[in-house]
């Protein structure tokens, strides 16, 4: 599995301003940079520099050359292009020329003064554009991304100050807004627009995010391959169960899941301790074909409750069921070790408020480890949460074993969750699968999506984020429930592939009248118990196969005992995360 955050990428060239030939001293360049979305295929943006020569003897030279920055965090040069082209620059009102370079995605114009500026004396330089690279748009979300600062930029070069001013105007006629990142300094709200002003400190190694919408739909399809185990019918059959998008119902966020297509139908419906849903599916023993599921889901946000410190509930007031399940070890979940142990503690201390509790740790991880790259595109092996407290390369599943291990060893109870994470910016078919977690909050009465992988690019730690695509929980260990499981009988028990999981944003869901949610199917496909008895006792209490070696099952049917050639359980569980 693998995650997305790669969005520091757009944090590319800064907006700054270089004077060239200075002959004064107390210059001061004002920056006021203003974005302006009224609809979803482009951005009105209006930059303006103020020149102001606050000396009392040097003049600025008129042979200084004002440079400007036009990006698109699309790095589509088709819309670099058709955004330069709508391209004007003046100074102090009226038009002048101006140079272009073009890069990847972002080209630097300059224009140069067209008279020196005497002391007492300012002059003003303006560039308007219609940006078409700024808006991603997929499905019913719209993500605006500006670039910030780099690491290192300064408010002072030379013999001038620089100050930056960023404005961010939403037209109120768009759908609602779902997040705003980073917190804008301020915020006005007018009968036209939203607005938001960002101060250079805010946007120093942050760009800004603003998400236009309240609900996601995507359309999912699950292809499993089945492989037949023996050459003939022998009257047997394999058992194949397969996880299945879920519903979900967080204080914040919310996910519906409708189901169009299943072929085969399933033999049964079930739910585990977590609340995850299996389809099982029987066929004889050398049938080979596929199991094809197709569906939709809708993401959206819950209004009615922010949380905070004051509804989360502290520790001792969990009474959750089964609340072992989310405090114990597991393999990658070092909950006992004593590195993490004395980390949990010395991040957490006596805080005993869940969010606060929550809040400490996301903070710690962020600050503590670093996305690798090279660990996303390369050997992506899972490490577990120890080897990333001790400086292991990091992607999502390390950000979400660490947190899991920390919570679950002061006490809060904690799951992984496994879905996707929608990118806006990937093909369809190259959207990647992610790895987050819940904690149990009391007061509210319901688990709460924390991704701290997700707090690398400023999101907050509860944000309602609808680019999340849940598939299931896990409580137990990371790979438990297996993403598929086959139990099978014959002589070729070992193949056994991973299902193969699309998915894609739409811009609604329509429904003909033959979707079916999660209940429906639960109610239609019914698992059906045998009753209590010696025969279907004695079938029950045989040991599970957990392994892929060839075993033998003599089960006893009446007074006749009747050979089982060959029997396995094989389970394969999620891949490498992002």
């Amino acid at each position: 599995m693998k995650k997305r955050l790669n969005l520091l990428i757009f944090l590319t060239v800064v907006s700054a301003i270089f004077v060239g030939k200075v002959f004064a001293t107390g210059i001061t360049v004002t920056v006021d940079k203003n974005y302006t979305i009224d609809t979803l295929d482009k951005t009105s943006v209006s930059e303006t520099h103020t020149i102001e020569n606050q000396g009392t003897t040097g003049w600025i030279s008129d042979s200084n050359t004002e440079y400007f920055f036009v990006s698109v965090t699309t790095g589509d040069a088709d819309s670099l292009n058709k955004t330069l082209a709508t391209v004007q620059i003046t100074e102090d009102g009226t038009k002048v020329n101006f140079t272009t370079d073009i890069k990847t995605d972002y080209a630097m114009l300059g224009a140069k003064l067209t008279k020196a500026v005497k002391p007492g004396e300012k002059t003003v330089f303006q560039i308007t554009y219609n940006d078409f690279g700024l808006i991603e748009q997929k499905g019913a979300l719209a993500d605006f991304y500006a670039p910030g600062f780099q690491e290192g930029t300064t408010t002072n070069l030379l013999q001038t100050t620089y100050v930056y001013n960023t404005y961010v105007s939403v037209n109120n006629t768009l759908p609602g807004l779902n997040f705003v990142v980073p917190d804008a300094t301020e915020t006005q709200n007018t009968k036209t627009y939203t607005k938001f002003f960002f101060t250079y400190k805010s946007l120093l190694n942050q760009y800004i995010w603003i998400q236009i919408g309240r609900q996601q739909y995507y359309k999912f399809s699950i292809i499993q391959d089945v492989t037949g185990t023996e050459s003939s019918n022998t009257g047997y059959t394999n058992e194949y169960k397969l996880i299945v998008p879920r519903s979900v119902d967080e204080p914040s966020i919310y996910q519906r899941v409708y189901y169009s297509s299943i072929t085969p139908a399933p033999k049964y419906a079930e739910t585990d301790i977590d609340g995850n849903l299996i389809l099982a599916f029987d066929f004889p023993t050398n049938y080979t074909g596929q199991i094809s599921i197709q569906g939709y889901a809708e993401v959206g946000r819950n209004n009615s409750v922010t949380i905070d410190a004051s509804n989360s509930g502290n520790i001792t007031d969990n009474t959750i069921s089964n609340m072992g399940n989310y405090l114990k070890q597991a393999a990658y979940w070092e909950v006992n070790d004593s590195k993490i142990q004395t980390t949990a503690h010395q991040v957490i201390g006596n805080e005993r408020n869940i969010f606060n509790i929550s809040k400490d740790l996301y903070t710690f991880i962020v600050n503590r480890i670093d996305y690798s790259t090279v660990k996303r595109f390369g050997l992506n092996e899972r490490q577990g949460a120890l080897a990333t407290l001790n400086g292991g390369a990091a992607v999502c599943m390390e950000y979400s074993d660490l947190f899991l291990a920390l919570a679950r060893a002061d006490g809060l109870p904690a799951r992984a969750v496994f879905g996707y994470s929608y990118d806006s910016k990937l093909k369809n078919t190259d959207q990647e699968a992610h790895q987050w977690d819940e904690v149990f909050m009391p007061g509210l009465g319901k688990w709460v999506s924390i991704d701290v992988t997700w707090g690398e690019s400023g999101m907050k730690m509860t944000e309602g984020n609808l680019n999340h695509f849940f598939t299931h929980m896990a409580s137990v260990d990371p790979n438990t429930p297996a993403l598929v499981e086959r139990q099978s009988y014959g002589t070729n028990v070992n193949s056994l592939s991973m299902p193969v999981f699309t998915i894609s944003a739409i811009n609604s869901i329509s429904d003909s009248g033959g979707l079916k949610t999660q209940q429906m199917l639960l109610d239609a496909y019914v698992k059906i118990t045998p009753p209590e008895s010696s025969l279907f006792s004695s079938i029950q209490n045989l040991p599970v196969i957990k392994s892929i070696n060839v075993s033998t099952i003599i089960i006893v049917v009446g007074t006749v005992l009747m050979l089982i050639s060959v029997s396995g359980i094989v389970r394969l569980m999620k891949s490498d995360n992002e």
